[in-house]
């Protein structure tokens, strides 16, 4: 089973041990965390935390994750595992989503023996969120892709199956749906009108940043932040997922 998860992935190990030894963003964060505690963090503090996560984890992520190898790792596993060959966009975003969800994974580790929210560690919730913005700002890409072929009903149901089953009414999960699928229609003009899906990545953003959007219980800092980085982020991994797709 290692072994097999081990082809899948052979950045796992080395982003586990990027996080686990950067105690810096810890000490960063939990200075946060007291500063909270005494009163309204400065705006200082958490700059200083999220150059922290962005320095200390998510950049070494990232370069290690668009070397030419990685990358033509990442278009065999993922074609294997969406079913059909990527797009430059879909392998871009998909690039910068696993980085996202190894942050989520290491960091929901640590909220498993956890009954109550405020227990967590503040640092766990502080690199959670950024991965929370990151996913946000470049799911839009796939959630674009499945409506233009169609698809988009039935990744939408299987979310529901997985995800929602038994925790909203079927009210609920009606409007869910139709917000849901009229989001990716929207989507799915924007990436026809710009194919390199870089308009559609800095509109997400706009909506993440706009102080009218609601984020709670998520920090919005390190949400927004999140976003930001993956706008960033998308600049770097496209033009070489381009090449990696369509090589000359």
């Amino acid at each position: 089973m290692d072994m097999e998860r081990d082809e899948q992935d052979p950045g796992q190990e080395f982003r586990r041990e990027v996080f686990e030894r950067n105690d810096e963003v810890g000490s960063a964060v939990t200075r946060l965390l007291i500063a909270e505690k005494m009163g309204n963090p400065s705006e200082i503090e958490t700059k200083e935390a999220l150059q922290l996560i962005t320095s200390g984890v998510l950049n070494p992520m990232l370069e290690e994750c668009t070397s030419r190898d990685a990358l033509k790792m990442f278009k065999e596993v993922f074609s294997k595992t969406y079913g059909y060959p990527l797009s430059a966009p879909l392998l871009s975003s998909s690039v910068i989503y696993d980085i996202a969800m190894s942050l989520s994974s290491e960091t929901t580790q640590g909220f498993k023996n956890t009954s109550l929210l405020s227990s967590v560690p503040i640092e766990l919730i502080c690199v959670y969120d950024v991965s929370v913005g990151i996913m946000e700002a470049v799911s839009a890409i796939k959630d674009a892709e499945n409506s233009i072929s169609g698809t988009s009903d039935n990744e939408l149901v299987r979310h529901f199956s997985e995800r929602l089953a038994g925790t909203f009414s079927l009210s609920d999960q009606a409007d869910f749906f139709l917000s849901k699928k009229a989001e990716a229609l929207k989507y799915s003009k924007l990436l026809k009108e710009d194919p390199t899906g870089r308009n559609l990545i800095r509109h997400v953003v706009q909506e993440i940043e706009n102080p009218k959007k609601e984020l709670y219980p998520n920090l919005r800092e390190f949400v927004v932040h999140g976003a930001r980085f993956a706008q960033s982020a998308y600049e770097i991994v496209y033009p070489l997922a381009e090449k990696i797709i369509k090589p000359t």
